[in-house]
């Protein structure tokens, strides 16, 4: 067997398991969809389970840098090797969401458009837009590209900036105790990253001290 063959065979071995789990999600969320016939509340429900189920692939995807480099471990290693694909599974879910957004406004356009503020409209076109140009570019192909080092810094900005809108949105539903698992988790995504960059700080400093 050559490298590349053996190289392929282990990626999908990794890849495998997130993805089955994404299927899976999908299967359900379709089954919630066509459970009614496509009725506004069928499709409501439907969209908002592919966005708290999308949002956990984030999660793990965006803490798993930091937490290997804090606290080094199996599951951090596991979380670091498949980063690639979690987030993949979180594009994937993600967009369906925004996908079930519009089959909601051509079927049921009332009261869709008349609750849409320019604020849901402008952030949401550019939360797709920023999540399907990470999607996109999620590949060896996009590396080689742009180059490692542009590739890490154009996806550390957009990451940031996906997981900033995710901490106002679950931070703005604390009335709901649903959501409170949400803003916490949002909350300790910056939390792990603060951390990870103090670890990153106090090491190049005692690096300093000993060449001094």
């Amino acid at each position: 067997m050559s490298r590349d063959v053996q190289v392929r065979s282990a990626i999908v071995a990794r890849a495998r398991p997130v993805f089955a789990i994404t299927a899976t999600l999908f299967a359900v969320i379709g089954l919630t969809l066509f459970s009614r016939d496509l009725s506004e509340e069928s499709i409501r429900c439907a969209m908002r389970l592919s966005v708290d189920t999308a949002y956990p692939f984030f999660f793990l995807a965006f803490i798993a840098a930091s937490l290997h480099r804090l606290k080094p471990s199996a599951l951090s290693q596991h979380l670091l090797r498949n980063r690639r694909y979690l987030g993949i599974s979180f594009a994937a879910l993600f967009l369906l969401h925004g996908t079930l957004i519009y089959v909601l406004s051509q079927l049921y356009p009332e009261p869709f458009f008349s609750q849409l503020t320019d604020g849901l409209l402008y952030g949401g076109l550019l939360t797709f837009s920023v999540v399907a140009l990470m999607a996109a570019s999620s590949n060896d192909f996009s590396v080689k590209r742009l180059g490692r080092k542009a590739w890490s810094r154009l996806h550390k900005v957009l990451g940031y900036l996906i997981a900033t809108i995710f901490l106002v949105t679950y931070l703005g539903k604390l009335d709901q105790l649903f959501f409170w698992p949400y803003a916490i988790a949002a909350v300790g995504v910056f939390g792990l990253r603060v951390g990870r960059w103090f670890v990153v700080r106090q090491g190049r400093a005692g690096q300093g001290e000993v060449v001094g």
